[in-house]
């Protein structure tokens, strides 16, 4: 086979890949980002590959029976793939109407929806994609042109095909990594397909050239009957089991790589990254194995048994994989742990992960094509006809496989049974073919065969723990790193789902996980959970609301807009069926169950494509999608969908967009509020909690007002008040107090940050790196926000409703300190200002907003105690039992502290034992807690500080304390804890506290 015509099919490889991804891309923003719309999708992109390599065999024998050279006809084909590269975006530009036509009259009837939209996908790929589909059994005939040609058919072949798969890792991991993150879908769409014209030029110039060179070599005479014998397969039932097993082998791969997916991406994560990997490394190992095949396939005399040992060395390998799946969070904590968490060793991991999972078994199933071809290619005028129909074959094998696997074999059998299955199936397959291949040890061989299978149903289960911890987190990986392994909570729930593994863990309470992630839980999230649903509802004030949520989780964000009497009806969007069941089953008593309120009604479904197949309005649309790293939620941050959102609005209607700013650089978080400020003229940003790393965008297209007046009734409804309370609110002032961004700062604010769009996706491609990158960056844009140099947020002219005389005086004196628990220093004292001027008494907050300023480990600090009651001498009695080595110790301390040595205090203060629980023991106490404070172990000293400071006659007698208490808290980012602590503080020694003041 000429060097050139294999060069040319790994080109052809590698911008067919390219063209997928961009093409699967543009009509999944159409249909929607649900397992079953990109499963249509994909399924008539290979249906179309199917029907390709039908044809192309049936038009290659043909071709060259007319003394055609088959080149031709493959540049043609490879020019209507350039071709129609630049056809396929303007015809999916008119698909977004006729998906809403089709879900306006199928909506209810999911299968018959799926149906019309592969009618639609076919429209657009049938063309192109068969045109891809024909190469192979084009270039098989050209391949076979000479007449010792057939003898080898499986070696060239399988070159060929070994080839045109290294052309699709190229591909894969370029269209993955690199193009469409740097140049856009549309670019990449047009460089790969004047790339495939390019190509159908030189292929048909070299043609062109080598037919002036021998006119007669598409139309070489049948080789001689020594070649003929030499080259004659098994008979035809071994053909025709050939070729089933080509076909059945294609489904159990493609079932596999659905169950890899989805099984590595619970251990590394749902990123892009993470399923470009997968992909790249199973076509690697498909590219290999064909690679070592090809030449054995041409001197094999036994191609069955040998497809027989190929498809046992998948099962074995699978059956390996499916064993140890639950020990690569181990594994990767392990791997992890040597990387000092840098990204891009991390990204290494990764491939380590990957590669060890799927490597062994794509490998095998590479080297299946080669035989199957040395199995099937009896004449020499068939060779299109019978490579075309096994390719066929296993092209749909492969969609029936995709189909299952996402379908059938992960609801009913979940990942581990699923797994388990393809080691049967492949297993029994394999002993079948060993004993139809015939031999004196086809016995041993098929019984070998039938062993993988027993040993692999017969495996212990998985410790699904394990498998869910989410180690694809650093601060997961820190804390296993510490704790010296996994640590596991008891598992009340898992299901695998068509879309994400579902399961439910139990900390201080049920936490809800989507492929180990948690989007979930009773402790933590509750006022972001809360506050986001009821936030919007509240703004708005309408009283007659219809609200639209995408993404349900706990149910808890529905189960609160569902405690306003001002809400008339909710519609909720969940891709993944199994969160409506958790919820319902573990999250009740907490979400109101919202599944009993008829005002609510829950959709299955991608919410971007429930909306843009829909003509409903609303009045407030809240969106609470996982984090922009996971693979397809970026395309609800995008440009097009907040425009999309924006004509689903009522008139005065208010988008609700939860975006977090943990494990995202502040260059991601400025695109997220930039792209979505193109939509809404009016954004406000707020805070979930006081230093929460949650934030919620309003997005308006008038101004707002924060009406004091209607958070105050919210707060006496019997049901809403409530509600906010069991989210933190305190007060009405705090929903206020919670603002960081008004209108106008926003364009400072994210000046020079780039948009996220369906063309450009910068943040599912940027936010994964800022995931990998977050050990080293940890909370940068919180502890921004919460910094006194924070110059946004500015309530002026937003706040409203403070009423008149004693009622505005309160309220203006309530909303600065609820500015002051909320950690907005600088926003907070101009709002006693105001206070004052309105006659409220403010000078407590005044002392306060002092108390709580930062100061450096050098400034001077409250002294632990007074001339008049000095801290003790050092003492054994101090000490529980008495020692005098501690005291020695004590002595050194103070000496330390003394000298101003912080850090080397705090490390004596650590090895002093414990002390004596009452009387001067706990001045001990203090002490270590002031050298942990002062050595910026802030945790450290509050914890330590905590039981004196229960002890009220203990604080009375040393208030610094609550001070050091207080302060710890504020610094910790537990605003209102610190300022409870010091208003105690300022209570107990109000001198001492003036002292302190600048």
């Amino acid at each position: 086979m000429p060097a050139l015509i294999v060069a040319a099919f790994a080109v052809s490889g590698a911008t067919s890949l390219v063209l997928q991804v961009v093409w699967v891309r543009q009509l999944i923003d159409v249909f929607g980002s649900s397992s079953l719309a990109i499963s249509t999708v994909l399924a008539a992109f290979m249906g179309g590959l199917a029907l390709g390599s039908w044809l192309g065999g049936r038009a290659a024998d043909r071709v060259a029976g007319r003394s055609l050279d088959p080149l031709w006809w493959y540049a043609g084909c490879e020019a209507v793939v350039g071709a129609a590269a630049f056809a396929i975006p303007l015809a999916v530009g008119h698909y977004r109407g006729a998906n809403a036509w089709l879900w306006s009259r199928l909506g209810d009837a999911p299968a018959l929806l799926a149906l019309a939209r592969f009618g639609l996908c076919g429209a657009a790929l049938l063309v192109p994609t068969t045109a891809m589909g024909a190469t192979l059994p084009l270039l098989s005939r050209r391949a076979a042109a000479a007449p010792e040609a057939l003898g080898a058919l499986g070696r060239h072949v399988g070159r060929l095909y070994a080839a045109n798969t290294a052309g699709a890792v190229c591909g894969a991991a370029a269209a993955g990594f690199w193009l469409v993150p740097l140049f856009g879908v549309r670019a990449t769409n047009a460089g790969a397909g004047a790339a495939a014209l390019l190509l159908a030029g030189a292929v048909a110039a070299v043609a062109s050239t080598w037919r002036r060179r021998a006119p007669a070599l598409a139309g070489a005479p049948a080789p001689d009957v020594a070649t003929a014998a030499a080259a004659t397969p098994p008979d035809a039932a071994a053909r025709r089991w050939a070729v089933a097993a080509f076909a059945l082998s294609g489904a159990v791969a493609m079932s596999l790589e659905v169950l890899w997916s989805r099984a590595l991406a619970i251990v590394i994560g749902s990123s892009v990254y993470s399923f470009s990997l997968v992909l790249v490394v199973f076509l690697v190992g498909i590219a290999a194995g064909a690679a070592w095949a090809a030449p054995r396939a041409a001197r094999t005399e036994r191609p069955l048994r040998a497809l027989g040992l190929l498809l046992a060395g998948v099962a074995a390998a699978t059956a390996v994989t499916a064993a140890i799946t639950d020990d690569l969070p181990g594994l990767y904590v392990a791997l992890a742990a040597g990387t000092g968490l840098d990204p891009g060793a991390l990204l290494a991991v990764h491939l380590v992960v990957v590669g060890l999972a799927i490597l062994p078994a794509a490998l095998c199933l590479g080297g299946v094509m080669p035989f199957v071809i040395r199995a099937v290619a009896g004449r020499h005028d068939a060779v299109g006809r019978d490579v075309g129909r096994a390719y066929a074959f296993n092209t749909a094998g492969a969609i029936a496989g995709a189909f299952a696997g996402g379908f059938v074999v992960l609801p009913t059998l979940g990942l581990e049974g699923g797994l388990r299955a393809a080691v049967a199936t492949d297993a029994a397959l394999a002993a079948a073919l060993l004993w139809r291949a015939g031999g004196r040890r086809r016995a041993t061989w098929a019984a070998g065969a039938v062993a993988i299978a027993v040993a692999a149903v017969a495996a212990p289960g998985w410790d699904r723990s394990a498998l869910t911890a989410g180690v694809f987190r650093a601060h997961v990986v820190e804390r296993y790193i510490a704790a010296g392994g996994l640590f596991e909570r008891p598992v009340l729930s898992y299901a695998d789902g068509v879309s994400t593994t579902v399961s439910v863990e139990f900390g201080r309470g049920p936490i809800l996980k989507n492929n180990g992630k948690v989007e979930a839980s009773t402790i933590h999230d509750m006022p972001t959970q809360i506050r986001l649903g009821l936030l919007p509802v509240l703004l708005h004030g309408g009283d007659r609301q219809d609200v639209f949520v995408i993404g349900y989780g706990s149910g808890i964000t529905v189960g609160a807009i569902a405690q306003s009497n001002a809400v008339r009806r909710i519609d909720v969007a969940e891709l993944e069926p199994e969160v409506y069941r958790a919820a319902d089953r573990f999250f009740g008593p907490y979400n109101h169950h919202p599944e009993r309120d008829p005002r609510v009604q829950r959709h299955v479904g991608d919410g971007r494509n429930l909306l843009l197949a829909g003509d409903d309005r609303y009045d407030v649309i809240v969106s609470e999608p996982s984090n922009p790293w996971i693979a397809g939620v970026a395309s609800l941050f995008s440009r097009e969908f907040y425009a999309l959102a924006r004509r689903h609005l009522r008139d005065g209607g208010l988008f609700c967009q939860w975006a977090q700013l943990y494990e995202l650089s502040p260059r991601t978080v400025k695109m997220i509020y930039r792209t979505f400020a193109d939509a809404f003229p009016y954004v406000y940003a707020f805070t979930a909690d006081a230093h929460s790393s949650d934030t919620f965008l309003i997005g308006s297209t008038r101004p707002l007002a924060v009406d004091l007046d209607r958070l105050h009734a919210a707060m006496r409804d019997p049901r809403v008040g409530p509600e906010l309370a069991r989210g933190g609110i305190v007060r009405a002032e705090d929903l206020a107090a919670n603002l960081i961004l008004a209108p106008d700062e926003l364009p400072p604010f994210t000046a020079g940050a780039d948009v996220n769009s369906d063309d450009a996706p910068q943040l599912e491609y940027r936010a994964p790196r800022d995931l990998m990158a977050a050990a080293r960056r940890r909370l940068a844009m919180s502890e921004a926000i919460f910094a006194d140099g924070w110059p946004y947020g500015r309530l002026a002219g937003i706040a409203t409703g403070f009423g008149d005389g004693a009622t505005r005086a309160a309220r203006l004196r309530a909303l600065a300190r609820s500015l002051l628990e909320h950690g907005r220093r600088r926003e907070a004292r101009a709002w006693i200002d105001r206070a004052r001027s309105a006659g409220a008494g403010v000078r407590d907050l005044a002392v306060l907003v002092d108390l709580t300023r930062v100061r450096t480990v050098d400034d001077p600090e409250l002294p632990l105690a007074t001339e008049d009651d000095p801290l003790p001498a050092p003492d054994p009695a101090l000490f529980d039992p008495p020692d005098a080595v501690a005291a020695a110790r004590l002595a050194q301390v103070y000496r330390l502290l003394a000298a101003g040595r912080w850090r080397d205090a705090d490390r004596a203060a650590r090895d002093l034992p414990r002390a004596a629980p009452t009387g001067a023991g706990r001045d001990v106490e203090l002490v270590r807690a002031y050298a942990a404070f002062k050595a910026v172990r802030l945790a450290a000293a509050r914890a330590t500080l905590r039981p004196l400071v229960r002890d009220a006659a203990y604080a009375a007698r040393r208030p610094a304390a609550l001070y050091y208490y207080g302060r710890a808290h504020y610094g910790l980012g537990a605003f209102r804890d610190g300022v409870g602590a010091l208003s105690r503080f300022a209570r107990a020694a109000p001198g001492r506290a003036e002292s302190l003041r600048r």
